[in-house]
């Protein structure tokens, strides 16, 4: 979604002023922009994949962003207080705490499963090419699959 946003956005796009005259999707585009903004923390983009019921594939760019704000905001090790220590610095776990939080967040997707039928033609042409690709059987990928999750 977001890669749609940026290149919809995007200087050539953006000054064919012409063309968004005459097309009715100007206010979708609106909508888009809106969800895609990074003000306030993509508080709009939050809100909708909080609702999110399904399974979906979330934008990484603000977890990841986050991560990196929490590196640079929080120091790896905090002073020790005990004087009976053989180190003066303890690791900061509030630091961890946040980043967990965060990857709890970005995680919560994979546990929802997407429920698209098989379609057999789609499936023996995916089947067929990993067989030639690597040489193993779809039962033998299959059993690898499982061993793996």
């Amino acid at each position: 979604m977001h890669a749609i946003i940026n290149a919809l956005s995007s200087h050539t796009i953006s000054r064919l002023a012409q063309t968004w005259v005459h097309t009715s999707q100007a206010a979708v585009f609106d909508n888009l922009l809106a969800f895609g903004n990074p003000a306030n923390r993509f508080a709009t983009y939050r809100a909708v994949i909080r609702a999110s019921q399904g399974p979906c594939v979330p934008y990484i760019g603000m977890w990841l962003s986050e991560i990196a704000q929490i590196n640079d905001r929080y120091p790896d090790t905090v002073p020790s207080n005990n004087r009976d220590l053989a180190t003066s610095s303890l690791i900061n776990f509030s630091k961890r705490t946040k980043w967990f939080d965060i990857l709890e967040q970005m995680l919560k997707f994979q546990n929802k499963p997407y429920m698209y039928p098989d379609v057999p033609h789609t499936m023996g042409y995916i089947e067929g090419n990993l067989v030639n690709a690597i040489g193993l059987s779809p039962e033998i990928l299959q059993t690898k699959s499982r061993e793996i999750s």
